[in-house]
């Protein structure tokens, strides 16, 4: 969420039933600092204030966020994967591909394993595949 020139990275849920919005998580306060997350990190970790993240929910309620722009150092693109579950309020820091060295952006579909990775990007969507 954005107000004027600085963002919040907090996270609102909404119930349609009652026509009402909850707080889920996040600070009150703008631009907050980075925190350093690993996937052993305590619950206290959230992915950092963004822009243009992509989203989607599984069929358990699970919600994916994958990059966005990075805001308060320009305009840096993200290439974190958060995970968040609604009915243990849990945000999980899955992974983040900061590793020149090890990560692999694919260059065709035949490439697989486990640092292979979407790039940094933002503005991009996500859908969720039923079927697999």
């Amino acid at each position: 969420r954005r107000t004027s020139s600085s963002y919040l990275g907090d996270l609102w849920a909404y119930n349609v039933t009652s026509n009402s919005w909850k707080w889920v998580y996040g600070s009150f306060s703008v631009n907050q600092p980075t925190v350093n997350c690993s996937p052993s990190t305590p619950p206290n970790c959230y992915p950092r204030p963004r822009a243009e993240a992509a989203m989607v929910i599984d069929r358990r309620g699970t919600l994916w966020i994958h990059g966005g722009t990075q805001i308060n150092v320009g305009h840096a693109y993200l290439k974190d994967f958060w995970s968040f579950d609604p009915s243990s309020g849990a945000m999980t820091y899955r992974y983040s591909f900061l590793n020149p060295l090890t990560d692999t952006v694919p260059q065709d579909s035949a490439t697989t394993g486990p640092n292979v990775h979407p790039g940094s990007r933002s503005g991009h969507c996500m859908i969720y595949d039923n079927a697999t």
